[in-house]
């Protein structure tokens, strides 16, 4: 038996021999210039990317950066008194407009696409019904169990049978809260379940008419950066993979591929071939397109959009100031918890009320690739099932006071007035909101003719 020395040996030789060949040397020439042609290294990556984790917020709960309820301790020294939690609701069907959009893709692989991949897709069935658009499916609802099996484990004290639930009038908000409520019951199943139908609370970005009007003329960054040379690219390596004339693919029809490759995800676990219509980068373009269109329309930038989430901030601090007198009082408690189903434009507005995820430059069509790394990503704080949770604690000691402790995703962060706090003295963060708490009034903020600051909009 040869020892592996010359085992390599006799490898290294031949080896050498072989590309000495004058035709084998070309052959390999030939087969790199055809690699390189067809973008070997985008195939190969495209192959192996599922766009797990760059859904922004179609994103599953799972692939988001969370954490566990179960894992993180109060204040030491306090004693949970009032748990306000706002939930999205979970994982859901798309829209009739999107799912006419995916047909509409499917029939132009059918009738322009050219190749094996753009066969399968064509031939490929849509596993969703029409009946059941924009509803919650199965995988949201346990979402939602799961997410208040956690909750009522973590604050058994707080979270029970008689936990208060309130939820937009929309389906999949309103199943969402049912599946949530039903799991409080624990086994009880005699007791049927009341959801509260609140829409000035959980859709107050629909009936604010200032933040309406004024959304085409914040889609300006959106529109450009869809027209623009990395939306191009991402265009350009679909049509290449599908055989499909360029020209006959637009941004919405990519738009509708890149859902149905989250949908797929999302429902059956497992890799779409929608997917292999995107490489790495695709992904990351087109996760940055949607955050575009949130952080402009509902984030940070826009201060019109975080105010009209004045009442629901006032809503929750009404649940405080009530725990705190009742705890006073040594009264029974009316509700020790809340929770709210709302929507994705219910909660990134009052994130940015709350003074979370901004920095020091905006989202722009231009800087995309200075803001792989920004703090402004749907798919990390915003998927299906997103939730934000305040926990007031009562600390004693020499100097009692009472904390606010803020989870987002199950992890708790820092309140900005408290800096890099994790459980903030209640009275500052009060104080801190005070305009907001005090003084703002939703009409004054939609509807009446007061002055948008426009400084961030003059692009």
């Amino acid at each position: 038996m040869k020892h592996l020395s010359d085992v390599r040996w006799t490898f290294a030789r031949h080896g050498v021999q072989m590309f000495r060949s004058p035709c084998v040397f070309f052959l390999l020439v030939l087969l790199l210039l055809v690699l390189a042609r067809t973008g070997v290294s985008s195939v190969l990556e495209s192959d192996m990317a599922d766009g797990r984790g760059h859904f922004g917020t179609k994103s599953r709960y799972e692939d988001s950066e969370r954490g566990s309820v179960l894992q993180y301790l109060g204040p030491p020294g306090c004693v949970p008194l009032q748990l306000v939690g706002l939930l999205r609701h979970g994982r859901r069907f798309p829209t009739v407009k999107r799912m006419l959009r995916m047909q509409e893709f499917r029939q132009i692989m059918s009738t322009g696409g050219d190749g094996p991949l753009a066969q399968g897709l064509a031939s490929r069935r849509l596993n969703f019904d029409p009946g059941r658009a924009g509803e919650l499916s199965e995988h949201g609802a346990r979402d939602a169990v799961d997410l208040v099996t956690r909750f009522s484990r973590r604050f058994p004290e707080l979270v029970g049978p008689e936990t208060r639930i309130v939820s937009s009038s929309k389906s999949r908000c309103v199943h969402s809260a049912a599946a949530a409520a039903r799991s409080l019951q624990r086994g009880d199943s005699t007791v049927q379940p009341h959801v509260h139908i609140d829409d000035d609370l959980m859709r107050f970005f629909d009936r604010c008419p200032r933040v309406q009007a004024e959304v085409e003329r914040r889609r300006v960054e959106w529109n450009s950066f869809s027209r623009g040379e990395h939306v191009r690219n991402a265009l350009r390596f679909a049509a290449n993979k599908s055989g499909i004339p360029e020209e006959l693919l637009k941004t919405e029809l990519l738009e509708a591929a890149y859902q149905l490759c989250a949908l797929e995800l999302s429902e059956n676990g497992t890799k779409s071939p929608w997917c292999d219509l995107f490489n790495n980068e695709g992904f990351e373009v087109m996760e940055y397109l949607g955050d575009l269109k949130h952080y402009w329309l509902q984030g940070p930038s826009y201060p019109r959009s975080a105010r009209s989430s004045c009442s629901l901030l006032q809503a929750i601090f009404s649940h405080f100031d009530s725990a705190i007198q009742e705890s006073k009082r040594e009264q029974p408690r009316s509700a020790s918890a809340v929770l709210y189903f709302g929507h994705a434009e219910t909660l990134i507005p009052l994130l940015s009320l709350l003074g979370l995820f901004r920095s020091q430059s905006d989202l722009m069509a231009a800087n995309f690739t200075s803001r792989r790394r920004r703090l402004f990503r749907t798919s990390s704080f915003c998927p299906y099932s997103a939730n934000l949770l305040l926990v007031l604690y009562g600390c004693g000691g020499s100097h009692p006071q009472h904390r606010l402790q803020l989870l987002l995703n199950e992890k708790p962060i820092p309140f900005p007035p408290c800096h890099d706090a994790t459980a903030c003295p209640y009275a500052t963060v009060s104080a801190h909101h005070a305009t907001t708490l005090l003084e703002e009034t939703f009409h004054a903020v939609c509807e009446n003719g007061d002055v948008e600051n426009t400084s961030k909009l003059e692009l």
